[in-house]
């Protein structure tokens, strides 16, 4: 059965919040003391249009926050309109200790918010994975840095969809497997246009976006 747990953690410069966790067991006889709690395994997240970064504060929050007046979007070719544009990614933890991965999308348009967007760009998935050493006698445990794991969407007359899972991606992306016991957050997830621009994305660190677990024991 699939196993989740929540969490809290600090975001990166944002607020206090709940990490979207995963765990995996890829061989069932297999113990795997990563493993904890159980609870559900699904988690649908809605996409928003994505800002960029305050990197020059002007001002600041009322608790004396740094922080950018004036946040304009990113200038992607794609835009997410605010009362027609509708998208989500759904993550659910499979019996075999993978996770199923699927994105849609709807009402995306070109800069001139006249013409459906169309054209192929990139759902990613950024990860941060605590696995067992390949090397145990050096380590029995290792945690890799932050690391993005693509998977590409075809869009056409403004929609896009796909249905994939993690261990794919990871695999067509030559990135290898997770092994037989791992335990990954999500920091963020992304749609780039074809140019590589963000166009929109969530991050479950963010406060308005809950947080959530999922995985396996073996």
């Amino acid at each position: 059965m699939a196993e989740p747990r929540r969490r809290c953690a600090s975001s990166t410069g944002v607020a206090v919040a709940i990490l979207l966790t995963f765990f995996g067991t890829a061989v069932q006889a297999q113990t795997c003391d990563l493993i904890r709690a159980k609870t559900k395994t699904k988690l649908k997240l809605a996409l928003g249009r994505a800002y960029k970064p305050c990197t020059a504060p002007d001002t600041t929050t009322s608790g004396g926050i740094a922080a950018c007046s004036d946040p304009s979007p990113t200038a992607s070719q794609w835009v997410f309109d605010s009362g027609r544009t509708a998208g989500e990614v759904m993550l659910n933890g499979l019996k075999d200790g993978d996770v199923a991965v699927s994105f849609k999308v709807a009402g995306l348009y070109d800069q001139d918010l006249v013409s459906p967007a169309a054209g192929t760009g990139v759902i990613e998935l950024e990860l941060e994975v605590t696995l067992e050493d390949p090397q145990p006698l050096l380590h029995p445990r290792i945690t890799t840095v932050p690391f993005q794991v693509p998977v590409a969407v075809s869009i056409s007359e403004g929609k896009g969809f796909v249905k994939t899972t993690l261990g794919q991606m990871m695999g067509a992306a030559g990135l290898g497997s997770l092994g037989g016991c791992w335990i990954g957050t999500v920091r963020t997830v992304t749609l780039l246009d074809p140019n590589g621009t963000p166009v929109g994305g969530t991050s479950p660190a963010f406060s308005e976006r809950p947080g959530w677990s999922t995985g396996t024991r073996g």
